[in-house]
Formats: C-alpha cells, structure tokens, sequence
C-alpha cells in the first residue's frame, strides 16, 4: 500500500473486529484518520523508511526518482482505459477507498514505470497530466486509444532521432505522448539536422507535429470550462 502523498509503502491485512461507520481512508497529504479495524502488518518492511541497521536506497525498490499523478474525475474509468490501451497493470494492494467511496490513491505500472492515480474531488479544478509513454507498436496503442474514446491530437508521424511520435487526449482530459524507437540514427549528424528544420521549419513533417502541439495546448482553456 503507497500511500498518497507519502513515501511509504505497507502490506496490511485488515481483520474487522467492530463495524466500521466509514472504510480506513488516507488523505492526499498523508493525513491518517482514525481506524475503526484492527490491523495487522503483514510485511512490516515500510518502503522508503530504514530497518534496524539498515539505510535505506534513496528510491524505493520498483519506483523512479520521478513518479507521476493523474488527478481525474472518474479514476477507476481511466484505469481501465490504460489497461486497454497501454496494457497497464494495477497494483491491487495499493487501492485504497476515501470516505465518499471515491479513491484516494492507486497505481498502475505501464512497463517499468509507475503512475499513481487518484479521484478529483467535485469542487477542485480539472488538472490535466501530460505523459510521454514508449511503446513498442505506436500505431497499434494509438488504434486502441481512438477505439476507446480519446481525440487523437498528433497522428503517427516520423520524429527526430529514429522516433515516431503520436498524440492524443484521453476522455478525462490528459495528453499523452507515445513514442517509439524506429531506428538507431547517428546522434551528431541527427542534432544538426534537427537544429536546421527547427531554424527554418522547411519540413512538412516538423510542421505537422510542432502544429498539433501548439493546437491542443490553446484547446485546454476550453477544456477546462
């Protein structure tokens, strides 16, 4: 269980010894509100906090120095896009219900990497993310995407060093950015022919993709209305 806002991580097992008013819920900030089960650890190993004689990584086991949240409203909906999508997989254990019976944290790992979620709230402000995933079959995300009701921004088109690039928004709102590894270029001579396009936009291609960015961004204000 990864808390939301905190850097810890604990396996429980809840054993319910009276009837609970609300279920146990964690607030963003970390905040642990009074528990009405009897809990007991199951792995007492807290991620990100040392045992006796032990230091800790700086990282915990599975994460990044850098791990992202999507705040959307309607969490469970875009985990499951992302398992349709991006082939994402749940971390289960790591659920965790709010009193209001929305969730107040999740995680999904999309290859090596973890991107944790959680429910907006009705009165907060849309909060778009923007996610840039690498894939090994771009054109076959972005058709599953569009089947599953995201606006394609960016169709799939050749990029800079050896890449293709797509884009799309998904239902709640997030930019993603899928990239895939066509072809290893030399990186110098690349550098200098990207710098050159970029000077004088003389490609079609730099174009296409430089336009559709710049588009989606100015549609976010009307998004968020």
């Amino acid at each position: 269980m990864r808390l939301a806002g905190s850097g810890s991580f604990v396996r429980m097992r809840c054993c319910v010894d009276t009837v609970a008013p609300h279920p146990p819920a964690m607030m963003a900030g970390g905040d642990v509100p009074q528990r009405h089960a009897a809990m007991r650890i199951e792995d007492h190993n807290v991620r990100g906090l040392p045992m006796a004689g032990q230091t800790p990584p700086p990282v915990p086991e599975g994460y990044h120095s850098v791990n992202p949240w999507i705040i959307p409203k309607g969490a469970s909906g875009l985990i499951k896009f992302l398992e349709h999508v991006f082939s994402a997989v749940e971390t289960k254990e790591a659920r965790i219900p709010d009193r209001d019976g929305l969730l107040i944290h999740s995680e999904v790992r999309i290859g090596d990497s973890v991107i944790m979620i959680f429910d907006s709230k009705e009165d907060w402000p849309q909060t778009p993310s923007f996610l840039q995933v690498y894939v090994e079959d771009a054109e076959s995300v972005l058709t599953r995407a569009r089947n599953a009701g995201a606006e394609v921004v960016t169709e799939l088109s050749d990029f800079m060093f050896g890449e293709k690039i797509a884009r799309f928004f998904d239902p709640w709102g997030n930019l993603w950015w899928v990239h895939q590894r066509a072809e290893e270029v030399d990186q110098a001579a690349e550098s200098a022919r990207v710098e050159q396009e970029m000077e004088s936009f003389d490609s079609e291609a730099t174009d296409y993709v430089y336009d559709t960015l710049m588009r989606a961004m100015r549609d976010l204000r009307s998004r968020s209305r």
